[in-house]
């Protein structure tokens, strides 16, 4: 009988102590809403706490976007990926951008004018990859890629579709 007693003056205290509308919640009248309009930039929780509050307005450190891919498509799109990349504190950004040869000179010739803010990637030239002498070939091509300014290959992996971005696109019926 105790323990029950604890309990109800327990629930007691916890319901009176401030439960109300404060997350944001309506009276049940007026919550009808159509909840695809509950949107997350409008989520503004109130805290039942009274803390104190630290606004961050600027990482501590200088952030590296570790995987983007050359969205970019004008000289026009690019100064304002730097323009945003400016606004969110992001200091450089690894592109990932599977090309070799031409199109990938090209892509670094693009992206050079902010070289201290892009690290491109190359990929992978599978050509002649079912014929003899394919191995150095290929190292080759990486090391021309790497001479015109590649700082890595990538991406490499497994996305679910069977080694997609490790193997020649010939492989899965592709080309």
């Amino acid at each position: 009988m105790d323990n029950f007693l604890y309990l109800l003056c327990f629930l007691t205290v916890f319901l009176t102590c401030g439960i109300s509308t404060s997350y944001g919640q309506q009276p049940a009248e007026e919550n009808h809403a159509d909840v695809s309009q509950l949107l997350l930039k409008d989520f503004r929780p109130k805290s039942l706490y009274r803390n104190n509050e630290t606004r961050i307005e600027k990482a501590k450190y200088p952030v590296i976007d570790l995987h983007a891919h050359p969205y970019a498509k004008s000289e026009a799109e690019l100064d304002q990926w730097v323009k945003t990349m400016d606004k969110m504190g992001i200091d450089k950004t690894v592109v990932m951008t599977y090309e070799t040869g031409p199109a990938f000179d090209s892509l670094y010739q693009s992206y050079s004018k902010y070289k201290d803010r892009f690290i491109l990637f190359c990929g992978f030239d599978y050509t002649g990859y079912d014929q003899p002498g394919f191995g150095p070939a290929a190292v080759k091509e990486l090391e021309r890629c790497f001479n015109v300014g590649a700082q890595g290959i990538g991406e490499l992996g497994d996305k679910g579709k069977g080694l997609f971005y490790s193997r020649p696109q010939k492989a899965f019926g592709l080309n």
